[in-house]
């Protein structure tokens, strides 16, 4: 998210934004969670448009709701539900206590950090982490051994 959603949204928004996201939600008892009931992106969080700018609604409510995300920070859904947007089930967090968060409950991307890689291959000791564009990554040893015989192979067929 850029800056310059954060400064076009903004608390003096509070009722008129507040207003719009209850009118959207719906309490689910059994959890206290506030269940978006508008459009979803693909990863389940709920989203919204506010001064021609698309944001999630978990940042709206907390914007609406409790005030600015200082720089740095993001919003974290304490009960890990993406759809949640009840201010009370929100935390502003490092990206860093993010991820780890996610990552203990099991929710971060679609293959966690389990033992098995996307192929079914048993991650091991061997399995190593490779710094890609800025984030760290695990690498499964024998699905990189595949990927690069098959890259030989068609530099070979190639010339």
């Amino acid at each position: 998210m850029t800056p310059r959603v954060i400064e076009e949204i903004t608390p003096r928004y509070g009722v008129k934004l507040a207003l719009r996201l209850a009118s959207r939600a719906e309490e689910d008892r059994a959890t206290g969670c506030w269940l978006w009931t508008g459009r979803l992106d693909q990863h389940g969080y709920g989203k919204i448009k506010v001064n021609n700018i698309h944001t999630g609604t978990h940042r709206a409510a907390w914007l609406a709701y409790r005030g600015d995300i200082p720089s740095g920070l993001v919003v974290d859904h304490l009960c890990r539900n993406r759809a949640c947007l009840n201010p009370w089930h929100l935390e502003l967090v490092t990206v860093r206590v993010n991820t780890r968060r996610g990552a203990l409950k099991g929710v971060v991307g679609k293959w966690p950090r389990g033992s098995f890689c996307i192929r079914g291959h048993a991650y091991s000791e061997h399995s190593v982490e490779r710094q890609h564009g800025g984030y760290t990554r695990r690498i499964c040893l024998a699905c990189e051994r595949i990927r690069t015989r098959a890259h030989k192979a068609r530099i070979r067929a190639a010339g």
